[in-house]
């Protein structure tokens, strides 16, 4: 007599490799904090050094104050 419980072992592998191919993208993004006057916890004092480094899907979060100019080349990333 056949065991029901492992009738369908191909069909849970098929589902948990498709839940992990829909979540990796958002487990390898990254935020990096951008803020003019340093500190703790800050990644970069200029925008154009975190959008250099940014990879697809990376946010980069930007702390009020003055900031120079800066350029996204095609890149998928979030400036907030």
């Amino acid at each position: 007599m056949k065991n029901s419980q492992n009738s369908c072992p191909s069909s849970r592998s098929y589902f948990g490799l498709m839940a992990l191919a829909f979540l990796a993208p958002s487990a390898w993004a990254g935020d990096w904090i951008v803020d003019d006057d340093g500190g703790p916890g800050v990644d970069f004092s200029d925008i154009q050094s975190a959008i250099q480094v940014a990879a697809p899907g990376d946010t980069i979060l930007v702390r009020a104050g003055s900031y120079g100019p800066f350029v996204i080349d095609a890149k998928a990333i979030t400036l907030t």
